[in-house]
């Protein structure tokens, strides 16, 4: 299945870019979304993210069709074809790891 994936701010540049087309199997996470982002984008903004994740950082934001995953069911989250997911960094300033 495809799924669109936006960036935001920093994780432009990282990525290389806004908007990717990720290829993914049916009934995939969010989880396993984000290890796709190493094979389908690159390993630099996949390192970016999962240390985000990895260290808890406040302020990282993943929505998926506009609604945070927090509020659903975190990286276990399920998604389908042609879902939209929106990665925020977070947005305090200064260095992030």
């Amino acid at each position: 299945m495809k799924i669109q994936v936006n960036f935001y701010a920093m994780f432009r540049e990282v990525a290389g870019g806004k908007t990717f087309s990720l290829e993914l199997p049916n009934n995939s996470t969010i989880e396993e979304l984000i290890e796709a982002l190493k094979t389908q984008v690159n390993e630099q903004i996949y390192k970016k993210i999962k240390d985000l994740i990895e260290n808890k950082t406040p302020g990282l934001v993943i929505l998926l069709n506009g609604r945070n995953i927090v509020h659903l069911q975190g990286l276990k989250t399920k998604i389908s074809e042609k879902d939209r997911i929106d990665i925020f960094p977070p947005g305090a300033g200064g260095d992030y790891p």
